[in-house]
């Protein structure tokens, strides 16, 4: 190991423990500050996306020089989400580079019909493979010979795409010392498994009213499909021993859920139809010693007192839209929170202003642990925040103490 790689690995152990002790509400040397980086560094050193995905290292290499200019302790992701090329070569276009070169979107396609629910809830794994995959990858239906070929550009794709993750993951960790906070284990809620592979956006409100109660069924039915993913929090107990802290690093990295639907939902909604089977998974996974990392997208605290019902400890919620002062006053019992200044803020306010609004959160917030900050949003294009303004923030949270 040389020295470089040593500092690394001494940063890394300190902050993966600072962190897990904010995350279990004891109060941490230091605030975590946590890094939501996307293609953000893709557009900052004027990359193209295309081209820069046929070389992974290069790709890898030029990602990470953002890690020189802002602090970042912990990470959620930090890469390229999607695999974009590996989908083109399957013959998808769901998922597609934006005309500015850098960002991935996504546009919503409805393969499910309503229909479908019977042959959904009767087998979910073959209605998926047999049935809707031909309908998402035609191409795939041309013939056995066709047919492999595809599937065979596909895996090269998929093969380079695999590299530039893996690339960026062990620079950050193995030059810059920051940690990941969620490992393989994957809190997947049913329902949000249908709105989001499925029904999409319209099918699943229209359902919520129309269909209901094979909605719910078809979300019992998806528990069953989706629960042996939060298997690996079980294996991941004890790999975060490694990093001296005794029993508390037992079960980190954590696990991860990512939930889109709710904040479409009414709170009675969202109890009768989402609520009862995500709770399972979360509880799956903190029985087994381990946390789930939330991304509450969109607004959360209207269902404040349904997510009570959770276990105190079992999760970290990262904000959106919700005031992270106002929620850690009444969630901060059950979760750690996760929220700072707004990207929007970072882009067009004064190193002054958005430095009062750091002091502010802290001071709110910080106290007692339970508390990480980050930005509302995930960056992604080259122009989201001031890189100045961003910089000066997250060296004052890094020193600050109250």
């Amino acid at each position: 190991m040389t020295l470089e790689e040593k500092k690394a690995k001494e940063l890394y152990d300190e902050r993966a423990l600072n962190f897990v002790r904010t995350c279990n509400h004891i109060e941490p040397d230091y605030v975590p500050i946590l890094g939501s980086v996307l293609t953000w560094p893709v557009g900052y050193y004027h990359m193209d996306l295309r081209e820069m995905l046929t070389r992974p290292e290069e790709l890898a290499e030029g990602f990470c020089r953002i890690f020189d200019e802002v602090r970042f302790d912990v990470s959620h992701i930090c890469g390229i989400s999607t695999s974009i090329r590996t989908l083109e070569a399957l013959g998808s276009d769901t998922f597609f580079i934006s005309p500015d070169g850098t960002t991935i979107q996504h546009e919503e396609r409805c393969f499910m019909k309503p229909s479908d629910y019977d042959e959904l809830i009767k087998d979910p794994e073959k209605f998926m493979v047999d049935e809707l995959g031909k309908r998402k990858l035609p191409r795939l239906e041309k013939g056995d010979e066709d047919s492999y070929a595809t599937l065979v550009a596909a895996a090269k794709e998929q093969m380079v795409f695999g590299r530039i993750n893996s690339s960026i993951g062990k620079i950050m960790t193995q030059r810059y010392g920051i940690v990941p906070v969620y490992g393989k284990s994957k809190v997947y809620p049913p329902f949000d498994y249908i709105f989001d592979r499925l029904r999409g956006f319209a099918g699943t409100m229209t359902d919520v009213r129309r269909n209901r109660a094979k909605l719910l069924e078809a979300t019992n039915v998806m528990y069953e499909y989706v629960k042996g993913w939060v298997g690996g929090a079980v294996n991941q107990i004890g790999t975060g021993g490694v990093v001296e802290g005794g029993g508390i690093m037992e079960g980190f990295p954590y696990a991860v859920s990512t939930l889109h639907c709710p904040t479409f939902m009414r709170p009675n909604d969202f109890a009768e139809l989402y609520f009862p089977t995500f709770k399972l998974l979360v509880e799956a996974v903190y029985n087994n010693g381990s946390k789930t990392v939330l991304f509450n997208e969109g607004s959360w605290a209207k269902f404040n007192d349904i997510m009570k019902e959770l276990p105190k400890g079992a999760t970290v919620s990262m904000l959106d839209e919700d005031d992270p002062i106002e929620y850690k006053k009444d969630m901060g019992e059950w979760t750690t929170v996760c929220g700072g200044v707004h990207v929007a803020t970072l882009k067009s306010e004064s190193k002054e202003y958005c430095i009062d609004e750091a002091k502010r959160l802290l001071d709110s917030c910080a106290p007692g642990g339970g508390f990480v900050f980050s930005t509302d949003k995930s960056l992604c294009s080259g122009n989201d925040v001031n890189i100045d303004v961003f910089r000066a923030v997250n060296e004052f949270v890094h020193e600050y103490r109250g």
